[in-house]
């Protein structure tokens, strides 16, 4: 009687392994560890059949195969306030990813930098974003393509200061232009915003950003390009 319960408990022992260990290749499909699942997949059949030092033997096999194939990755570990850059397509918002694709990519870019503290580089990413918005509030005053880069950003300023001065003379009763000339003043602001971080030297190569820093740019582009994205797209 006790012999008969005995084996009907290892039996029922070797089914929750054999279970478990189904249940964890998708994992190792997941970590591509390849050769742990290779072994896994060889002996699941045979399971049925282990002794208990054969358990202990093939879980030991597993054991060392999965540490050895782990020693091989290199983890990266992300706060969570990392982790809500890392990688995220939608930082700035749907409406502004849906009129800036092209600069909603450089901003994902800027996350992912940020998160894994590369934080001239986040910074170097977020000026590429905000220059396809200067082309965009260039265009949309009727001024010309900006060709020589890296541009003067005090120039660029300027150029849209004196186009809003001039269109507040000329066209003051224009209601096209006074239902747009606030939205370009907020616009102009924001780019001052963003100038005082990084003024004209961020390709320099002497130039480095910490974090603190780079998140100052970050909530500046942010506004402007954020702003942008109500009114004009690429």
């Amino acid at each position: 009687m006790g012999d008969g319960n005995d084996e009907e408990g290892n039996t029922r022992q070797r089914g929750l392994i054999a279970s478990n260990l189904k249940a964890v290749l998708p994992d190792l499909e997941f970590l591509e560890l390849r050769l742990t699942k290779m072994y896994v997949q060889r002996v699941l059949p045979t399971v049925h059949t282990w002794t208990a030092s054969e358990v202990l033997d093939h879980l030991a096999i597993i054991d060392e195969r999965m540490k050895d194939e782990l020693a091989m990755f290199s983890l990266i570990f992300l706060s969570p306030k990392e982790r809500e850059y890392y990688q995220r397509a939608d930082l700035f918002g749907a409406p502004f990813k849906a009129a800036f694709p092209a600069a909603n990519d450089e901003i994902t870019e800027a996350g992912t930098c940020f998160a894994l503290g590369r934080y001239t580089a986040s910074v170097f990413h977020l000026v590429r974003a905000a220059e396809i918005g200067l082309e965009a509030v260039h265009a949309a005053l009727g001024l010309p393509g900006i060709e020589k880069k890296p541009w003067s950003w005090d120039k660029v300023l300027k150029d849209i200061d004196e186009v809003i001065k001039d269109n507040d003379r000329a066209l003051i009763a224009d209601p096209g232009w006074v239902e747009n000339a606030a939205f370009f003043r907020r616009a102009y602001a924001l780019l001052w915003a963003i100038k005082g971080p990084f003024r004209n030297e961020t390709t320099h190569v002497e130039l480095t950003f910490g974090e603190n820093e780079a998140e100052r740019v970050f909530d500046a582009v942010r506004s402007f390009l954020t702003h942008l994205a109500t009114g004009l797209s690429e």
